[in-house]
C-alpha cells in the first residue's frame, strides 16, 4: 500500500469513531472525502429501504395478483404438458396494469397481435420455405412493418408483438419448416392461457375499475 492510503485510512477510522458511528452530522463538513461518500451513501440506502418497506396495500395486492397467476399458469403448463412456460409468465407480468379495464385492453392487443404474427409466419414458411429470396422479402417486410407501425399511435403494442411472433416462430422453425404450424398453435395457445389467467385474477381477486378510481377521487376532492 502507498503511504498516502494508510493515513487516509486512518483519518476515514478517526472520524467515523467520532461521528459517523451514531449518524450525527456535525462532523459532516470536517470529514474526509472517503468518509463524506460513505456517510451520503448510508443515508441514500437507509431512506431507501425506509421507504421501500412502508406497507403498501395497493402494492402487496398487485404482488399477490402476479404471484397467484403465476402459479396457475405453471399448474396449466404442467396439466397440459406444455413445452414453454415462459411465454405465459412473460404474458402474465406485462399484462398487469393499475385496473382491469387497462389489463383487457392490452391484453386483446397483445391476442390480435400474436393470432395475425403466427399467421403470417404459418404463411410465409408454408409458402416459400425452399425459396430463399422470397423468404427473406417477407421477413424484411414483416419486420418492417412492425417496426414502422409499432412507433405511431394506433395501436402500437399490437404491432410490436405481430413482429415478435412471427420472428420468433419463423426462426424457431427455420431449421425445420415443417413444425411451424405446431410452434405457431404453441405460442398461441400458452398467450391466451396467460391472459384468460391473469384476467381472471384481475377481475375476481381485488378488482380495480377505473371508473371507481375517478368516482373516489372527485368524492374527495368534492368533501
Amino acid at each position: 500500500a502507498q503511504p498516502g492510503s494508510h493515513h487516509c485510512h486512518c483519518q476515514v477510522a478517526r472520524w467515523w469513531v467520532n461521528y459517523g458511528a451514531d449518524g450525527g452530522e456535525s462532523g459532516l463538513e470536517s470529514a474526509p472525502d472517503p468518509a463524506r461518500a460513505m456517510y451520503l451513501a448510508g443515508q441514500d440506502i437507509e431512506r431507501f429501504w425506509q421507504r421501500e418497506l412502508v406497507y403498501d396495500p395497493a402494492r402487496c395486492r398487485n404482488a399477490v395478483k402476479i404471484a397467484l397467476a403465476a402459479v396457475l399458469c405453471i399448474g396449466f403448463g404442467l396439466v397440459f404438458h406444455l413445452s414453454r412456460y415462459d411465454w405465459m409468465l412473460f404474458t402474465i407480468s406485462v399484462l398487469m396494469m393499475p385496473n382491469v379495464g387497462a389489463s383487457v385492453e392490452k391484453a386483446g392487443k397483445r391476442l390480435l397481435g400474436t393470432f395475425s404474427g403466427a399467421i403470417f409466419a404459418i404463411v410465409l414458411m408454408e409458402a416459400f420455405a425452399q425459396h430463399h429470396l422470397p423468404f427473406l422479402t417477407g421477413f424484411f417486410l414483416l419486420v418492417l412493418v412492425a417496426t414502422y407501425f409499432s412507433n405511431r399511435p394506433v395501436a402500437p403494442y399490437a404491432f410490436f408483438i405481430f413482429g415478435l411472433t412471427g420472428m420468433i416462430v419463423l426462426l424457431d422453425s427455420i431449421e425445420n419448416p415443417v413444425n411451424t404450424p405446431v410452434l405457431a398453435a404453441s405460442r398461441t395457445f400458452e398467450i391466451v392461457m396467460g391472459v384468460i389467467v391473469l384476467t381472471a385474477v384481475m377481475i375476481n381477486l381485488w378488482p380495480v375499475y377505473a371508473h371507481r378510481d375517478i368516482e373516489a377521487n372527485l368524492c374527495r376532492v368534492s368533501l
